[in-house]
């Protein structure tokens, strides 16, 4: 029963995708519709409005010597300044689904990439959200006004504490 918990509350973890976690993380489609292909300089602003993403990977336990597959869906909102909110996602872990919300922080780089940072919380039996991972993901805006793409770099606990885990994940947002 032990193994169990553990490998389902590493699942659980998995993904950022994130953004995660935004993810994000990760999402493509961070951009505004103010600016054009071409452009050659980006800022916060230039992510504003909701996003649908899905993301795909592996998340790797340093401990137990094993990876789980994992894939999420979801939606996000970006205000333009660098915040993220009413982030959704279903996770499939290994196998497990889980239901989760996230909020976090982005910022844009002038070439356009960027790197998202997001807090993920599972919903409890109650229906109330419980804090349940850190998630980080870097991404590159790929076509501004329409999508970007993301990879996960990592994964840590609630408290920020160190899990042994890794994400290998790939992702892709597009504005809804």
């Amino acid at each position: 029963m032990e193994r169990y918990i553990t490998q389902k509350t590493l699942a659980s973890l998995a993904l950022f995708m994130v953004l995660g976690t935004v993810t994000v993380f990760v999402p493509a489609g961070l951009v505004d519709d103010h600016n054009k292909e071409g452009q050659t300089s980006f800022s916060n602003h230039s992510i504003r409005g909701a996003y649908g993403f899905a993301v795909d990977g592996l998340v790797v336990n340093h401990n137990a010597g094993m990876n789980t597959h994992a894939v999420s869906i979801g939606r996000f909102t970006a205000d333009g300044e660098g915040n993220i909110s009413e982030g959704v996602r279903t996770l499939n872990s290994g196998g497990e689904v889980q239901n989760q919300t996230f909020t976090g922080t982005y910022t844009v780089y002038s070439d356009g990439t960027g790197s998202v940072r997001i807090q993920v919380s599972a919903l409890g039996a109650d229906g109330i959200p419980v804090p349940n991972s850190i998630e980080t993901g870097s991404f590159v805006i790929v076509r501004p006004g329409d999508r970007f793409e993301i990879i996960g770099t990592g994964i840590r606990g609630p408290a920020g504490e160190d899990l042994n885990l890794s994400l290998v994940t790939r992702g892709l947002a597009r504005r809804q």
